[in-house]
């Protein structure tokens, strides 16, 4: 695998050919065939507008490759997918640029990942790198020869190049279902990723990757599930998935710092899901705190259900608020007219999201704002829900209006976890970007 500390150049940053550097002429992609069928070794770059890519040969087989569009898929897939955390990724970048050591083999010396794992995060990442190479038909194009320099890579983390193409119908199918997906990577380019699902199957994705992305619990507990939108936050960013049909929908993710309030506004225009609905007939907001409540649990968790009636009665919009324990509800408040058996019924719909794990590890849970939480678009209702990262395994629900502001609802959530949880960090459960607006 290639080295962290292996310079990367463009054609603009040299002026000159050194001894083994050769331009090519034919179409990017074959003329990186040609060389894999000589067998060689070295760095291929292409340039063309607007990106730049990067493969590395070892003996014909492809030890790494890069592309302008999408320089950390290695990184992101590890974080996703392994208990790795940023924190050590960092500092294992850190001693591989100093002592020029490969990261791959670092990470597995480590014992922060499995060689594996290593493989996936590469193929991953040399997958999406290859597939804007493919899609290149012309650009500047060069060979550098490096025999000895990559003598020493480990040839366990190289690939034949066959491994890491997809077959024609498939990249057929992706194009045919990835119209929206165009318009949503232009539309929303923080996205770090975008993909299309027909059921719990992949039809689409951008950039093209070797595997789904999407964890299928998200989908079969949420848009497969009469959800008309979800967003699932977590340590390793937020995944926004929204129903375009009874079958079909469509997902993006976000690293952990990017606001999502204007990507899931986009992702619903494009499937034309409104983010708020009309109130049920009948309803009206101002005399919610007037209303009788619903209480159950009284006998078990007197002190739950005294904690949820008193927030009810503080928070208007609030129709329900319910306590949960290990999957099964143990203390519910909830205001008439309102069934409580379809705000009960919903929840425990909702509640196996937050037990998909996009590999949280316990360091990850102490810090508080790694906690799980989610919101669901329900037919009139959003659901909030949030882990309370206790050994329990609490989780508190809420449930509010589609014609409230959702920021409101991650702002009340985060506040009742703070009385259950009793920990200052929950706080980071609201979105920033939802709390300057609730």
């Amino acid at each position: 695998m290639l080295a962290s500390s292996a310079p990367f150049f463009t054609l603009s940053q040299r002026g000159y050919l050194r001894p083994g550097a050769a331009f090519m002429t034919t179409k990017p992609y074959v003329a990186l065939t040609e060389l894999v069928a000589q067998s060689a070794s070295g760095e291929f770059v292409c340039v063309a507008k607007p990106i730049e890519i990067h493969v590395f040969l070892q003996h014909g087989r492809v030890a790494w490759a890069t592309d302008s569009s999408s320089q950390f898929a290695f990184r992101r897939w590890l974080l996703e997918h392994t208990s790795l955390t940023r924190e050590v990724f960092h500092e294992v970048l850190e001693s591989c640029r100093r002592d020029r050591l490969p990261i791959g083999e670092t990470l597995v010396e480590w014992r922060v990942a499995t060689r594996e794992d290593i493989k996936n995060a590469l193929r991953f990442q040399i997958s999406g790198a290859l597939a804007s190479l493919e899609s290149a038909d012309d650009g500047q194009t060069i060979f550098l020869e490096r025999v000895r320099e990559f003598a020493s890579y480990d040839a366990r983390l190289t690939f034949e190049l066959a491994e890491l193409v997809s077959p024609p119908a498939r990249e057929s199918a992706i194009v045919q279902g990835s119209g929206i997906l165009d318009r949503l990577a232009n539309e929303i380019p923080e996205a770090s990723w975008l993909e299309l699902l027909e059921g719990d199957m992949t039809i689409g994705q951008l950039p093209p990757a070797s595997e789904p992305r999407v964890d299928h619990a998200l989908a079969l507990s949420s848009v497969m599930d009469g959800a008309e939108l979800v967003a699932f936050r977590s340590a390793r960013g937020t995944m926004v998935g929204v129903a375009l049909s009874a079958h079909r929908s469509a997902w993006c993710r976000l690293d952990p710092e990017v606001a999502f309030a204007g990507a899931m506004a986009t992702i619903c225009s494009a499937a034309t899901v409104d983010i708020k609905t009309t109130p049920p007939l009948g309803f009206d907001p101002s005399e919610t705190t007037y209303r009788p409540l619903y209480l159950a649990g009284e006998k078990e968790h007197p002190r739950s259900v005294g904690t949820l009636q008193a927030f009810l009665g503080q928070a208007p919009e609030v129709l329900g608020a319910i306590l949960a324990e290990q999957g099964e509800t143990v203390a519910v408040a909830i205001r008439r007219p309102w069934e409580p058996r379809t705000v009960t019924g919903i929840v425990r719909r909702r509640a196996p999201l937050l037990e998909v794990n996009l590999s949280t590890t316990a360091a990850d849970v102490a810090l508080g704002y790694r906690l799980r939480s989610v919101v669901t678009a329900e037919r009139n209702l959003w659901c909030f829900g949030a882990e309370l990262g206790n050994p329990r395994r609490q989780t508190l629900w809420l449930v509010l209006d589609r014609g409230t502001a959702q920021g409101l609802g991650w702002a009340y959530l985060a506040s009742l976890a703070r009385q259950f949880a009793g920990h200052p960090s929950v706080e980071m459960l609201a979105p920033k970007e939802w709390t300057k607006t609730a």
